[in-house]
């Protein structure tokens, strides 16, 4: 209907393989200067556009995001700001691209709906969606997008609207095939960062990683896939890594090792 109406609008129907297997094929077929996205149950402001489009081009910048108001299950309006990273009230425009990197993984920056990115990098680094991971998948995204990124700005305005009131959205419901999608996306994003020699220790990676890999113990149908994944970890940081439990160590070492006769004694115990 909106297609009929203004021919700017384009339509692509196609079978449903999934959100990353959309945004490709909007991806493929955009013709823009500039992307961005919204997902189809949340709606932004009508500046939402010109306001981010106005920052990139007068700050020379390749991405820019905004701030976002949250809506909860009960209707009450939450606001969020991206501009600080963490409990140190750091602006996220004054984190340079390993600590912004770091933010996007680990406080929940890893979205792709509050944003507005150059199609010119997107060509550049030939970035698309994977179509393996049914969650995490916009902030692999966007990691490759901050890797490749000539600059980048976040703006201290609440213009994207985030409807979280449906109870059967991917994000509200955790099953085994969550946690084994969490864990394939963990491996994905420490051989992406690797492959960047960033040249730090990649902790909060490797953390996230050791956090997925217990999430699966409930089977050793598991384990050969968790020993795989904690071979990506480096020589010894299971062992010495910061604030993972002891006997969570002890686990998930016995499983890195082969050594499933032993923990199977050990659960029955």
């Amino acid at each position: 209907e909106y297609a009929q109406q203004d021919s700017r609008v384009k339509v692509f129907h196609k079978e449903n393989g999934g959100v990353s297997s959309a945004r490709n094929v909007g991806l493929d077929n955009a013709r823009g200067e500039w992307i961005a996205f919204v997902d189809s149950d949340d709606w932004v402001d009508e500046e939402y556009l010109s306001s981010l489009y106005d920052a990139a081009i007068s700050l020379g910048c390749s991405i820019v995001t905004c701030d976002f108001v949250e809506i909860n299950k009960d209707g009450t309006k939450q606001c969020n700001s991206f501009d600080w990273a963490g409990n140190n009230n750091v602006e996220f425009n004054n984190l340079n691209r390993v600590e912004a990197l770091k933010a996007i993984y680990c406080y929940s920056y890893g979205v792709i709906w509050n944003i507005l990115v150059s199609r010119n990098l997107i060509d550049a680094i030939s970035a698309r969606f994977d179509s393996e991971l049914k969650n995490g998948e916009d902030t692999l995204f966007l990691c490759k997008l901050y890797l490749g990124a000539n600059k980048y700005y976040h703006l201290r305005k609440y213009l994207y609207f985030y409807d979280r009131t449906n109870e059967f959205s991917a994000s509200n419901n955790k099953t085994i095939d969550y946690h084994l999608n969490r864990l394939n996306f963990a491996c994905k994003i420490q051989s992406l960062f690797s492959n960047a020699r960033l040249g730090i220790p990649l902790d909060f990676v490797y953390l996230s990683l050791i956090e997925y890999c217990y999430q699966l113990l409930v089977a050793p149908s598991f384990y050969p896939v968790m020993r795989e994944a904690l071979t990506l970890l480096p020589n010894g940081f299971l062992l010495r890594a910061p604030g993972v439990p002891f006997k969570r160590k002890v686990v998930l070492w016995l499983i890195l090792n082969n050594h499933t006769f032993i923990l199977r004694r050990l659960i029955m115990f």
